[in-house]
């Protein structure tokens, strides 16, 4: 696996897109925790949602980066653009297996981890590069609850409530696809 020359925050800052690149500068931030306490998680956030971090990971995969795992601390919302934003949680994978290395702990008591990363025992450990899917479907689940519309609806009933929408096909394939080998958005 051939890495590339740069730093994850270097990565991650790029990954950003920032209109003045390198340098920063921001209206309004705040955690994904505090933006659900505070806002009504509706299916066009959940939208936006998607599309950023679509965005991002494009960048990162461009690197030959992936994500490991996504929880509510781990996105910011920074002048209405979420943002995954945990540097510890980036890793390289591999180009021709699009698997990587987990060296590192990781919290098991996380409610967003993939079955994977969930079952797991022992370090290292390999994951394939599109298991953080389905930590942002958990995540994405758990904003939508926020809602008091979906606060008593399981997964699966949100899912059959966005049935034939482009939001549903794509949060079928993050949650209910076991491979999570690709993303429609």
């Amino acid at each position: 696996m051939k890495k590339k020359n740069h730093s994850f925050f270097d990565l991650l800052l790029q990954s950003f897109q920032l209109p003045n690149g390198n340098r920063f500068y921001a209206d309004n931030f705040c955690t994904l925790k505090q933006f659900l306490d505070n806002n009504i998680f509706s299916l066009t956030l959940a939208n936006k949602f998607l599309n950023d971090i679509y965005n991002q990971f494009q960048i990162l995969e461009k690197n030959n980066v992936s994500i490991t795992s996504i929880n509510l601390n781990d996105i910011m919302i920074i002048d209405d653009q979420f943002y995954f934003c945990n540097v510890n949680k980036l890793c390289y994978y591999d180009v021709n297996s699009e698997l990587m290395k987990i060296n590192s702990y990781y919290d098991k008591t996380c409610k967003f981890l993939c079955p994977e990363l969930r079952n797991n025992n022992k370090l290292p450990f390999i994951l394939h590069k599109n298991s953080f899917f389905y930590s942002l479907a958990l995540v994405l689940f758990f904003c939508l609850k926020t809602n008091s519309k979906f606060v008593d609806y399981s997964n699966e009933e949100i899912l059959d409530y966005f049935q034939y929408t482009k939001f549903y096909y794509t949060m079928f394939y993050l949650y209910q696809d076991q491979n999570r080998q690709f993303i429609i958005f």
